[in-house]
């Protein structure tokens, strides 16, 4: 065999979570993602590019080293903070 092509179509996902950091008042974005004291969460359908969740959380890794990558691993669980209900 002088060639082999090997064709990949990627997953199709039946969502996307798009994590926002915001300031202490919730309606700032933050200037830097790990430092963020809170994060909007959003769960988008891409087929219907609609808002199917979303949610506050607070940062339990604001004051950490490492902090950025250790929200980055946790907000794909959501372990990485704790939910707000009522929060906005």
């Amino acid at each position: 065999m002088d060639k082999l092509t090997i064709h990949y179509e990627p997953v199709e996902k039946d969502f996307l979570i798009y994590t926002i950091p915001v300031e202490e008042d919730k309606n700032i974005l933050s200037d830097h993602f790990g430092s963020a004291p809170y994060f909007y969460l959003l769960r988008i359908d891409p087929r219907s590019i609609s808002s199917k969740r979303r949610g506050l959380y607070r940062n339990r890794y604001e004051e950490e080293k490492a902090k950025g990558i250790k929200v980055v691993n946790g907000s794909c669980g959501t372990e990485l903070i704790s939910y707000m209900p009522n929060g906005l």
